[in-house]
Formats: C-alpha cells, sequence, structure tokens
C-alpha cells in the first residue's frame, strides 16, 4: 500500500446512496513522530470507520473508555458518539477512514463484527490487514477521485464482506477472559451497581453478546448473576445475626417485602425462614 507522508483525502460532491450505502469522505493520514500529536475530538454527523496501519495512540469515547490502539486495530465511531483519538508521543502514524451512512452498511457492520459494532457506541476490534483488504480501499479511493458514488458504494459493501473474513474473532479462552473479570468483579463486591450496557461497551462488545456468553459460562444472564450474590451476601447477613430489615437496606434494597419475595424465589425459602433454620 501507497504511505504518503501526509494527509490525503477525498469528499465527494453531492453525495447520494446506492445499495443503501452512502459514501461520504475516505482517505489516508500520516503523522511523523516529531510532529505536534492532533486529537480528532468531536461528535461527528455521519458514521466513521478507521484502520490503524502502524502506529501506537489511544481512543477514549464515552462508551469505552480510553483505550490503547495497536496496528491492525479497527474501530467505528457512529454518528452522535464523542470520541477522540490520536498518535502517542514520538510515534510514527499510518491510518485510514471512510465517512459513511445507511442502513445496509450498519447491518453488514453488525454481522461482520458478530455485535461488536453499535450504532450507540464505538466499536473496538482486531483484523488480519492483508493486500486485498488494501487493494480495496485503494480502489475506493480511486472511484471517489472520480466522484462515483455508486462505484464507491459497491466497494465499501465488498470491503465490508472481507473484513468478515478477516476480524480476529475472539476464541472461547477470550470470551470467557471478559466474562471472568465481570465474574471477579462481582464476586469481590455483591453490593456493586453494575450498568452491563457500559460494562460490555467497555470490553468492546456489544450487550447482546456480553449476555450470550454469560449466560453460556455460568448459566445464568448477568443481571441475575449479580441477584444471586446479592442474596448469597444476605444469607451471610443473616447468618451473622442482622435482621430481615436490616438486610434488606444493607444490600442496597428498599423494600422488606420486595426483599423477602426475592430471598425465597432464589433459596426457595423466605429469610425468616432461613433465620430459623440457622439458630434453630
Amino acid at each position: 500500500m501507497i504511505k504518503p507522508k501526509e494527509r490525503i483525502f477525498k469528499k465527494l460532491v453531492n453525495p447520494r446512496p446506492s445499495l443503501g450505502i452512502t459514501i461520504f469522505e475516505c482517505g489516508w493520514s500520516y503523522r511523523n513522530k516529531f510532529s505536534t500529536i492532533r486529537e480528532d475530538n468531536w461528535i461527528r454527523k455521519d458514521n466513521i470507520l478507521v484502520c490503524l496501519l502502524e502506529g501506537k495512540g489511544k481512543l477514549e469515547s464515552a462508551s469505552t473508555g480510553l483505550r490503547q490502539l495497536v496496528p491492525g486495530n479497527m474501530f467505528i465511531i457512529p454518528s452522535g458518539v464523542w470520541h477522540r483519538y490520536g498518535p502517542e508521543l514520538e510515534e510514527e502514524w499510518y491510518e485510514y477512514w471512510i465517512v459513511f451512512k445507511g442502513i445496509t452498511a450498519e447491518a453488514l457492520l453488525f454481522n461482520a463484527t458478530k455485535g461488536i459494532y453499535n450504532k450507540n457506541a464505538c466499536g473496538l476490534f482486531n483484523i488480519s490487514i492483508n493486500d486485498e483488504i488494501l487493494r480495496l480501499f485503494e480502489l475506493l479511493f480511486a472511484q471517489a477521485e472520480q466522484n462515483r458514488h455508486d462505484k464507491c458504494a459497491v466497494l465499501f459493501f465488498e470491503f465490508l464482506q472481507k473484513i468478515e473474513r478477516n476480524i480476529k474473532r475472539e476464541d472461547k479462552r477470550t470470551n470467557f477472559s471478559i466474562i471472568g473479570e465481570v465474574v471477579a468483579k462481582i464476586d469481590s463486591d455483591p453490593l456493586i451497581n453494575i450498568d452491563f450496557k457500559k460494562e460490555a461497551a467497555v470490553y468492546g462488545i456489544s450487550y447482546a453478546l456480553l449476555r450470550k456468553e454469560f449466560l453460556r459460562h455460568t448459566g445464568l444472564p448477568p443481571y441475575k448473576y449479580l441477584l444471586n450474590q446479592k442474596i448469597q451476601y444476605a444469607c451471610n447477613l443473616l447468618a451473622d445475626g442482622l435482621n430481615v430489615k436490616e438486610t434488606c437496606f444493607e444490600i442496597g434494597m428498599k423494600d422488606p417485602a420486595h426483599f423477602s419475595k426475592l430471598f425465597k424465589k432464589i433459596t426457595g425459602i423466605p429469610p425468616r425462614e432461613f433465620i430459623n433454620r440457622m439458630f434453630d
């Protein structure tokens, strides 16, 4: 792939949809290790797909927090999502990007990334950068220079299909490590309040994928697992001599009647009976 020592981009004139895809802009960026760090820091009105070819940097968004970037990382920033990204100090940086929108493109990305792409949050994943993917990008850029909206859409469609084959899908061990981290976080503090949708975004996956893997590895969806751990903690409190009302408040619940109902649902007996059996 040609690596120009500058920023080269092409904006299409009067962009229009084709195949349910609209391409607005595409290009390359080069930043040498002696240049001032420039961080993109904004909310876009269209989606942008960025692929890092060389260099290291950081991506930050409301959904992902601060994430490290390395060569082979591809990330998608949906429209309306605050973000910023840029290279580390003294790092040569090559990236290419495509600005786009359209239902077809979003559906393809969701399928290609197995749910990592989410139109409400940044998606970060790895790809195997090969000559075929780079050639498609160069062809798309060449068609953009000629303002060929239809050709750009066709090439982007093909580009997304190639991504599906080249994404380094997380194997079972990787998925297990993610679930293991979340489980460890809950087990170490059963009273923790977790927004599992935000938690999924931190790991760069969709909530649907987190829930599926959580269920596969623990037998329970994440929220129910958290509830089970809270009730297990409540059992310890009751065994230590706290009454039902005190235990209810201690684990962060406000209604003792609701607590008792949930306790019975999970343990099979109401909390008062649990106390009676403990101290009988």
